[in-house]
């Protein structure tokens, strides 16, 4: 199993940097927490460039590395639109059913915006977190992601008999509550839902959740990168007793370790991608051990980045807290990293044991 980009999806990473450093540069996202419209430009050039259509009706066995390169660029530019919630996590759920769900992987890809309910009232982890009974959705999920934003739900649901169901449905019919966020640039809520779904297919809950919790992983490591790289050209710059702070052991050292926590989070993402890419393994335990790593390498990266920065990054001019407040959010999506890592050595223990 070959691990880490090819020297196509650099050029992808290197291209999606590009067009989103003149399209979704700081203001934009700045922009988007009190215009609820801001976002709309920028995803029509998603559109456009084709990335809504990286996860495809038809397989393309690069797709999930191809997904995780687009993803970090988009987590580094803070990026306002729903790219993650769509792409990478409804339309990576939907690959598993990928014959059934043909029409709305087409309509993504087209520029229907979805995202996935998985959040599960009092668990940790993500999982089905609706009822699916006498052909009818209900139940209140929570943590929905670019609530106002979305037209399409994929969701987990249990049914009756204990089995799990990937469903699909319109989230704009339903009763939404938006919630204050950290980040505005990706605005949360929480729906009641009561509806009979559009797609109901059986499924393997492990095997929908991998690639949703690789790109989710993936945009968190384009976070923690881009606050380390923010941490080190100041440190390089500013100066105090007449050199740079970077020369401080108390500095250097820190910024070393975020350095070692960002590139082990993003070896664990490209390895769960090749591991999904491949079916080798546990692709879920991959996908946890990815998600924990970038987790605590987001929040090491952004607490850096205000430490290092001292006083000027508490600002709200200063871009520091654009990246502190995608940190704390996305490290919260679909699992906390304690429950992330138990939930790995537990498959681990399972299949040692089987």
């Amino acid at each position: 199993m070959e691990i880490g980009p090819s020297d196509d999806q650099r050029l992808l990473a290197e291209s999606a940097r590009d067009v989103l450093s003149e399209q979704s540069p700081p203001s934009l996202t700045r922009t988007s927490y009190d215009d609820p419209e801001a976002w709309r430009p920028l995803w029509q050039t998603i559109v456009d460039v084709g990335w809504t259509g990286v996860i495809a009706s038809a397989a393309d066995p690069d797709e999930i590395k191809n997904l995780v390169a687009i993803v970090e660029a988009a987590g580094a530019a803070t990026v306002s639109a729903p790219f993650l919630s769509t792409v990478g996590l409804a339309a990576g759920a939907l690959r598993t059913v990928r014959t059934e769900a043909a029409d709305l992987l087409d309509a993504i890809a087209a520029g229907t915006t979805a995202t996935l309910l998985a959040h599960r009232s009092g668990s940790r982890l993500p999982g089905a977190c609706l009822s699916y009974d006498n052909g009818r959705l209900s139940g209140r999920v929570h943590q929905i992601r670019d609530v106002t934003r979305v037209d399409i739900a994929v969701a987990l649901a249990e049914d009756s008999i204990g089995g799990t169901q990937l469903v699909s449905f319109r989230l704009s019919d339903q009763d939404l509550t938006a919630h204050e966020s950290v980040d505005p640039s990706q605005p949360v809520g929480s729906s009641n839902v009561s509806v009979a779904p559009e797609i109901v297919v059986p499924v393997d809950a492990a095997d929908v959740l991998a690639v949703p919790v690789i790109a989710a992983a993936a945009e968190l490591v384009g976070v923690a990168d881009a606050a380390l790289s923010m941490s080190v050209g100041y440190a390089k710059t500013r100066e105090q007793f007449g050199q740079p702070i970077g020369g401080f052991q108390a500095i250097k050292h820190r910024l070393a370790d975020v350095f070692v926590a960002v590139e082990r989070a993003r070896s664990l993402t490209y390895a769960a991608a090749a591991a999904a890419s491949s079916g080798e393994g546990s692709v879920i335990r991959a996908a946890y051990l990815a998600k924990a790593a970038a987790n605590d390498a987001a929040l090491a990266a952004a607490r850096a980045c205000v430490s290092v920065h001292g006083a000027i990054a508490q600002t709200w001019e200063h871009d520091a807290h654009l990246l502190v407040r995608r940190a704390w959010q996305s490290a919260a999506l679909l699992g906390e990293t304690e429950a992330l890592y138990r939930a790995a050595a537990q498959d681990y223990l399972a299949a040692a044991t089987a």
